[in-house]
């Protein structure tokens, strides 16, 4: 990777130049994560030349939106990386396998959002703000994962937990929007939404059950054991990030008719107890994270608020009541799907890389 150029500080700290200095590519530019990784990377003042749109060969030649300026798709080959020093994968697991060590090859580093890498113990899987050192003494080019949106939004939430009391299990329902599904999926709740309006039968097509005014089980494939694909993601992913393999992890996943932003219900058994008002300090002091917490108002998160928004909302905070060491912790977790569950972290890898 190039060294970064120099520049002062964005007022909350990030170095934008850091990584405007890079060629960056995004694989996978025309789908919702791709979408979302221009606009952070528009945020972060990288120059629209600087920036590579590659998708399928079915977007070839469209152009999209960036800043004042508009890029225009290319094609995904062997060549195209030869220009660039990185590449962001935010198209799908076969993809990443098939492309990504052709990047390597040719000195790209590449960042995939997607589950190819995951579970590989020599690829690095990164939520910067909680095992962001993992990236120190990276040895260039090579691959870093980022995890599952849904696993993301809890670590941001119980990580800091974790360090102050130790968690011995964790118990997670997940209240997951249509944007994890992906643009079609956006498309078709709001198409929902206005065939509701007009009094007319509500119909679906991408995603297994309608959307509106209902919830359903998530649509990934179920396990002999009944648990679907993302309730086995974030019970893996969880212990890999927190480096700790004996957390016993539950989690019951399904999706809710809410466009973006996903929300999630947290239980915990620690090591040791706390009290409510130590942990709320310690997480409004902790990167990343917002406490929505105010009982007497009833303000606590919501996807609504937390949509296009970088930090995880944390609330509902309170103690277990059948416990009465202090041990059992409940809160209510609310976070952007497609930013900090996906786009925004991965560049925050970039970031983190280039600060190493």
């Amino acid at each position: 990777m190039r060294e970064p150029a120099e520049g002062t500080s964005t007022d909350d700290g990030r170095k934008p130049e850091a990584i405007g200095s890079m060629n960056i590519g995004v694989i996978g530019a025309t789908g919702v994560v791709g979408h979302e990784m221009l606009t952070i990377l528009d945020e972060r003042g990288v120059d629209s030349d600087r920036v590579h749109c590659i998708a399928s060969s079915r977007s070839a030649g469209l152009t999209l939106p960036y800043g004042k300026d508009h890029l225009t798709v290319g094609t995904l080959e062997d060549t195209v990386f030869e220009d660039l020093d990185v590449a962001l994968f935010a198209a799908g697991p076969d993809t990443a396998r098939t492309w990504a060590g052709q990047a390597v090859s040719m000195g790209c580093v590449v960042i995939d959002n997607s589950s190819a890498f995951r579970d590989d113990p020599d690829i690095p899987l990164v939520i910067p703000e909680i095992n962001g050192n993992l990236l120190d003494g990276f040895k260039s080019p090579g691959i870093v994962a980022s995890p599952n949106c849904s696993t993301t939004i809890a670590m941001m939430a119980v990580a800091p937990i974790h360090r102050l009391a130790g968690i011995r299990s964790m118990s997670v329902t997940t209240y997951q929007s249509v944007s994890g599904a992906g643009a079609e999926a956006m498309e078709e709740l709001e198409q929902q939404i206005r065939q509701h309006a007009a009094g007319e039968p509500i119909t679906n097509r991408v995603l297994p059950s309608r959307a509106l005014l209902n919830v359903f089980n998530h649509e990934s494939s179920i396990d002999a054991d009944g648990f679907n694909e993302e309730e086995r993601k974030i019970r893996f992913e969880s212990r890999r990030i927190l480096d700790a393999p004996e957390i016993a992890i539950s989690a019951t996943c399904v999706r809710v008719g809410v466009p973006r932003a996903h929300a999630m219900a947290i239980e915990l058994v620690l090591e040791k107890g706390v009290k409510v008002e130590e942990v709320r300090e310690l997480l409004d002091g902790s990167d990343g994270i917002r406490v929505v917490d105010d009982r007497e108002l009833k303000r606590f998160p919501e996807p609504r608020h937390a949509a296009g928004q970088d930090d995880i909302e944390i609330g509902r905070l309170r103690l277990h009541p059948d416990r009465a060491d202090g041990t059992g912790l409940l809160l209510f977790a609310a976070g952007d799907q497609l930013r900090k569950g996906a786009a925004l972290n991965t560049i925050q890898i970039l970031e983190r890389l280039q600060n190493a």
